[in-house]
């Protein structure tokens, strides 16, 4: 039942003994790759290569005879498993060394023969490697395996040579700094061995150490020194060397953890808390100053994050930096990039104490600054209505301590409500909580139970005060416009089926009601630019909306309803539109005008799709001679607007239903031709009139909401 070559009462025992080592009897021509070897002339390769094959072959039989589940049940099999495997091991080690002596003892003829024309290096070995490979050319197996090991040889020369040249520095900071100039030179796979090599590991620990020590020891001595005088200003100096000596390595985690652990917790908190004091009561920091302040704490920032990156943060560093001050943490933090984790913990800190405080406010207004590279984190924020209300906090806005933080948070805010950032679930949680805080138009107070003499403007007031806000949520939501306008013509439908989103749209949370979407708009609406955002990708989507979609096949079928859907669709979202302006916090010039840019936006954008190629691009409403009566009306009723004349939902109804019906006439005389003119009128009438009785209800409800 056993193979041969296998005796159960005989364990295999790897040899002893290196393989023999049979020399390349090959002549070697000076210049030239090694000449085949004589078939009757083994070489060491052939040799350690037969050898190699056996172990293996050896090892494949007893896999063959004996189950896994037999292996592991019978502690003899597993011994000798183990040691054909061991065998297999040392073979390959074997086959190796003869490739690699092969390769230096050509070298080393070529050398002797032209000493100075023979460098042993990568060409070399490659040199050398081809031609020994291409003798097996019959041997596809032994091929394989020699080239195999010809790679690792390479990258061990590889490896091997900077190493050598690094040691040769006889110092951790030139050794490291001459790997930190080579190492991008070299191959992906030395690069990695380089990374995880032992030697090299030992120099950033014992480097790290000591320049954490030395930035412990010199922010000591200039702690002690006497302000104002040459001893305090040289031990300042010698503080800023210590920490920018961290600069360099402070990427390498192995070299972070070392260095935090060589300043030690208490030197941390001392330094963080006790280098730049900021006045709790009152806290500013001046752009000059903090760019002084990073300069200093920058690299040590680096070396924190680093290690928390890397899983390798002391316990006792991250606890020591959050007993420090909220306006001095976070200004060290803010000196370099953070990892979310880090700044996660932070904000809690903030939402579980000294967040409503000056301290605190100035605290956030610092961690604000790069939140945009944290749209996760950003996301959990908004979601939660604590925090969200602490970010749109008046007391953050103004005074200016340092940063702009309008701009600041409309960057995170656009960066976390972009699709495909962060997590998908919690970004539906934040775009929910944002829309309908827009329902609350009161001042209110904080939920933490604030005085009612410290109460702060509601999320809506902030948005309407700090356009910067709007512009960004404009952006981002703008890409949801079609599913909302699908919700709001649900909601007007009547017995006409409403088309379905397609299968990849972008949806949010179906508990968002179709008023608190208007409100959401009239909030944005508060901002030219954000409204302009809106209405352009409104009239973008008009263009590829139901109007666009009529077809011969749908105008022959008379499937009035699948034409009346997506025309509903439409007009869905043009009185979201007008619904939002008509309910935003502006007055009444600026709504005017708002409206005025809407119906020149959006209904000039029906208009030009149903006028001839060769008159629409001349076709402004406001200003050009070429017109037609459509037009003429619509430049009319915008003038009525801008003359300051009350809106009149019903004139803008009446204008819309025109605009559609004049586009619907031209589309069923120029899709089906050969219709009858009463035949064309009766499908026309049945079209509009279920236009006008179903979303005409839609413009005439959202106007008188957003009216009285």
């Amino acid at each position: 039942m056993y193979p041969d070559g296998i005796r159960p009462n005989r364990l295999a025992i790897p040899p002893q003994s290196e393989p023999e080592t049979v020399p390349n009897r090959v002549p070697s021509v000076p210049g030239d790759a090694p000449a085949p070897a004589q078939a009757s002339s083994p070489t060491a390769v052939d040799l350690a290569g037969r050898g190699y094959h056996q172990a293996q072959d050896n090892l494949d039989v007893f896999n063959r005879t004996f189950s896994s589940q037999e292996v592991r049940n019978d502690p003899v099999l597993l011994e000798m498993r183990a040691g054909y495997e061991q065998s297999v091991k040392q073979a390959r080690t074997g086959l190796k060394q003869a490739v690699e002596a092969e390769i230096k003892a050509g070298y080393q003829r070529e050398f002797e023969a032209r000493p100075t024309g023979a460098v042993y290096d990568e060409s070399t070995i490659d040199s050398h490697g081809k031609a020994m490979a291409a003798r097996y050319g019959d041997d596809p197996q032994m091929k394989r395996d020699v080239e195999t090991i010809l790679a690792e040889v390479r990258l061990d020369f590889e490896v091997n040579s900077t190493l050598d040249t690094a040691r040769a520095m006889g110092d951790p900071r030139k050794a490291l700094d001459y790997l930190r100039s080579e190492t991008p030179k070299l191959s992906p796979e030395a690069q990695k061995s380089l990374a995880g090599n032992d030697e090299v590991l030992g120099w950033k620990r014992e480097l790290g150490k000591r320049d954490g020590e030395a930035v412990a020891r010199a922010w000591r001595e200039f702690e002690a020194a006497e302000p104002g005088t040459s001893d305090y200003d040289l031990k300042r100096r010698v503080l800023q060397g210590a920490l920018d000596d961290l600069r360099a390595n402070a990427a390498d985690p192995a070299y972070a953890e070392a260095a935090l652990k060589g300043v030690g917790a208490a030197d941390l908190k001392s330094l963080v808390d006790g280098f730049y004091r900021i006045d709790s009561a009152n806290p500013n920091i001046t752009p000059g100053n903090f760019d002084f302040l990073k300069d200093y704490f920058g690299p040590l920032a680096q070396v924190v994050a680093t290690a928390d990156r890397a899983g390798a943060l002391p316990a006792d560093t991250k606890k020591a930096l959050f007993e420090c001050g909220p306006a001095e943490l976070a200004l060290f933090l803010r000196s370099a990039p953070q990892t979310e984790g880090m700044m996660r913990d932070a904000m809690q800190m903030l939402l579980d104490g000294p967040g409503y405080t000056p301290a605190g406010n100035f605290a956030i207004q610092q961690l604000m600054v790069g939140m945009d590279q944290h749209p996760r984190l950003m996301q959990e924020l908004l979601a939660d209505p604590k925090s969200k209300d602490l970010l749109f906090g008046a007391g953050l806005f103004a005074p200016d301590r340092g940063t702009h933080y309008e701009q600041d948070l409309a960057l995170a805010l656009n960066v976390a409500l972009t699709p495909g950032q962060g997590d998908a679930a919690t970004q539906q949680k934040a775009w929910t909580a944002l829309i309908k805080d827009c329902d609350d138009k009161d001042w209110r107070a904080h939920p933490n139970g604030r005085k009612d003499d410290e109460k702060d403007a509601g999320f809506r007031d902030q948005i309407n005060s700090h356009p910067l806000l709007a512009r960004a949520m404009a952006e981002q939501f703008k890409h949801y416009l079609p599913w909302a306008a699908n919700q709001q013509a649900q909601r007007y439908a009547g017995t006409h089926p409403i088309p379905s989103l397609p299968a990849d749209a972008l949806r949010l949370d179906g508990s968002v009601s179709p008023g608190q979407m208007t409100n959401f708009v009239a909030a944005l609406s508060s901002d030219p630019l954000a409204l302009d955002s809106l209405l352009k990708e409104t009239t973008r989507l008009f263009q590829q909306g139901g109007l666009a979609t009529m077809t011969p096949d749908m105008l022959k079928s008379r499937d009035q309803l699948a034409l009346q859907g997506r025309l509903q669709v439409d007009f869905a979202l043009f009185s979201l539109l007008l619904g939002g302006i008509a309910r935003a916090d502006i007055d009444e010039q600026g709504r005017r005008d708002a409206m005025a840019d809407a119906l020149k936006t959006i209904v000039m954008g029906y208009l030009l799709m149903a006028l001839p190629p060769l008159i629409a691009p001349f076709v402004d409403a406001a200003v050009s001679p070429v017109t037609t009566p459509l037009s003429k009306d619509l430049a009319d009723f915008v003038q009525s607007m801008a003359n300051g004349e009350q809106i009149d939902a019903k004139k803008v109804l009446d204008l819309a239903v025109k605009v559609v019906h004049e586009y619907v006439e031209r589309k069923i005389a120029e899709i089906v031709p050969d219709w009858t003119y009463g035949e064309r009128q009766t499908l026309l009438n049945y079209i509009m009139g279920q236009f006008k009785s179903t979303a005409g209800e839609g413009v005439n409800d959202e106007f008188s909401k957003g009216m009285n």
